[in-house]
């Protein structure tokens, strides 16, 4: 066990998150406070974050996506609002950097994956990524239409057969 607390993010928790964000990615590819707070303020039920030693160490955070793809219309300040989706678009997952290898990424996927009552999720990422994202039942389904950054992105998705 790594010793973090999942809890389901709170309003004040973003600020927080935001700092995660900025340290975790790129200047071209991370999110903004107003983004983050955007997307939370549209499903605050896919947003968690990991606490640890009294802060916040790392977090993830989803849309409702009713299209088993993304596009770049869901990486704006005002995503599309698509509340009764049948599927989650995973659009941030990071950890503080003094706290990574320790499992809380996995953690934080596990935690949303097993509470989201979805039928489907997706998620962009880097080539390197992809055998990461396996490991949780996702698939590549190709390069991603989304343009963040100067690389491609691959689109992976995950199916679940329940009844939601």
């Amino acid at each position: 066990m790594n010793g973090a607390i999942i809890r389901q993010a709170t309003v004040d928790d973003l600020r927080a998150v935001a700092e995660v964000e900025a340290q975790a990615f790129p200047p071209d590819e991370f999110d903004s406070l107003e983004k983050i707070a955007a997307r939370f303020s549209i499903a605050p039920e896919l947003f968690y974050v990991a606490e640890l030693d009294g802060r916040i160490a790392g977090y993830i955070n989803g849309l409702p996506i009713a299209k088993e793809r993304l596009d770049d219309r869901f990486y704006t300040a005002t995503p599309p609002i698509e509340t009764n989706a049948a599927g989650a678009a995973l659009m941030s997952l990071a950890v503080e950097e003094k706290y990574r290898r320790r499992g809380i990424a996995a953690s934080l996927m596990q935690t949303v994956l097993e509470r989201a009552a979805k039928k489907f999720f997706v998620l962009i990422c880097k080539r390197e990524k992809i055998e990461y994202y396996r490991r949780f039942g996702f698939e590549p389904i190709g390069v991603s239409r989304v343009r963040l950054g100067g690389e491609p992105w691959h689109d992976m998705i995950r199916k679940l057969q329940i009844e939601v």
